[in-house]
């Protein structure tokens, strides 16, 4: 359970580095994503910025059926910052998969989680 103060404090926030690298039979975009699956928690206020190098564009898009666990659904390196998850979304092993896309290439199967 959260701490009582813990709703006026400053989101925490859990970074997902994005690189384009070479591609390969396992990895045909070449997108590497780190860590591939990420963690947020409701209860301790953490939001998820995705990053890549200096000059990179890419975007996040959560165009799945289980939609986007944030109020936003697509992100971008003008917009990398996720906020706050959701008040509606329960805290579950409910796996929130999105697209990555960098210079074209999509890789299309990393995922996230919302932990108590």
């Amino acid at each position: 359970m959260a701490s009582p103060g813990s709703a006026l404090e400053s989101p925490k926030r859990k970074v997902i580095t994005l690189k384009k690298g070479k591609k390969t039979d396992e990895n045909p975009s070449g997108i590497v994503i780190d860590p591939y699956t990420f963690h947020v928690s409701k209860d301790n206020n953490e939001e998820v910025a995705w990053v890549a190098d200096a000059g990179v564009k890419f975007s996040v898009n959560f165009d799945f059926d289980e939609g986007s666990p944030f109020y936003e659904t697509l992100f971008g390196d003008e917009a990398p910052v996720s906020g706050l998850v959701r008040r509606d979304v329960i805290c579950s092993p409910t796996r929130f998969r999105y697209i990555v896309t960098i210079d074209g290439d999509t890789h299309n199967s990393p995922d996230g989680q919302v932990d108590p």
